[in-house]
C-alpha cells in the first residue's frame, strides 16, 4: 500500500463518510500516511509531560535542551529566563493547515494537562502552564511561569 497519500481534513472525510467519528479518522491518518507510530508516542509524551528541576527551577523533560541552557547562560541570561524559554511550546507552528484557533485550543489542552501533572507532581506552587500569545505575529504557545507573575 502506498503510505505517501495526502490525507484531507476531518471535516473533508466527513463530507465521504457522513458517520466517521475523529477517533476513526486519526486512525484512518496514522494508517494511511508514513506517519510513524513514535511521532504519535511522541506527541501525547507532550501533551502529559515529565518535569524535572534544574536548582530551584522547573523545566519540561521533553522539550528541554541542556545545550541550549548552557548557550543562554554563557550569553548572560538569568535562570528564570532561561526556565521562561525553555518551557515554551508554540502550538501555530504545528502544522502549516491550523488555524490560529486550533492552534489556540491545543494550547488550552495542553495548559489544562500540565496544570493537572503539575498539581499532582506538588510542583503548583512553583510555576503554573499558562497560554502565551503573540497576537502581532499570529503565534500561540503555552509554557511555565512562576507563580508570583
Amino acid at each position: 500500500m502506498n503510505k505517501n497519500l495526502e490525507v484531507g481534513s476531518y471535516a473533508e472525510f466527513r463530507e465521504t463518510f457522513s458517520s466517521i467519528t475523529i477517533s476513526d479518522y486519526v486512525h484512518a491518518v496514522a494508517h494511511l500516511t508514513n506517519l510513524h507510530g513514535d511521532f504519535i508516542y511522541q506527541l501525547f509524551r507532550l501533551i502529559w509531560p515529565q518535569f524535572m528541576q534544574i536548582g530551584n527551577f522547573i523545566f519540561i523533560q521533553e522539550i528541554y535542551s541542556s545545550e541550549r541552557h548552557e548557550e543562554m547562560l554563557s550569553n548572560g541570561d538569568t535562570e528564570l529566563e532561561i526556565q521562561y524559554w525553555l518551557n515554551l511550546f508554540e502550538t501555530t507552528e504545528l502544522s502549516d493547515d491550523l488555524t490560529l484557533k486550533q492552534a489556540h485550543e491545543i494550547a488550552k489542552v495542553l495548559e489544562k494537562t500540565w496544570n493537572l501533572k503539575l498539581k499532582e507532581e506538588e510542583l503548583n506552587s512553583r510555576v503554573v502552564a499558562k497560554i502565551i500569545e503573540y497576537p502581532e505575529f499570529d503565534e500561540v504557545y503555552v509554557g511555565l511561569v512562576p507563580t508570583n507573575h
